[in-house]
């Protein structure tokens, strides 16, 4: 067989751009939550937007515009998504935990 023998050569400048991409990736990381936060923040201004310039239109401040847009999705969203209760598991438990804060 043929002696097929190759040289493999990384330079420094590659092994400088693997770690810079590595400690990008890193803090991206631990700042993930903070970014999610900031883009559900910008999806939710973005959706209510409409709603407020048409409130806007009608002579109301943008504060209160948009706190009045809060204030209908929250008790829209309390009307058609109730608040899960935690099922004990039974009648025993109920009085067991009423006995206890008696």
């Amino acid at each position: 067989m043929g002696d097929s023998h190759f040289n493999i050569s990384i330079t420094q400048g590659t092994v400088v751009k693997v770690l810079v991409i590595g400690v990008l990736a890193w803090a991206l990381y631990l700042i993930l939550d903070v970014v999610l936060i900031v883009l559900t923040a910008i999806v939710i201004a973005s959706a209510i937007e409409p709603a407020v310039r048409f409130l806007m239109r009608r002579r109301a401040p943008r504060t209160i515009a948009v706190l009045v847009v809060y204030m209908f999705l929250l008790t829209l969203f309390r009307h058609f998504l109730p608040f899960r209760t935690v099922h004990l598991g039974g009648l025993r438990e109920v009085r067991f935990l009423t006995a206890l804060v008696s």
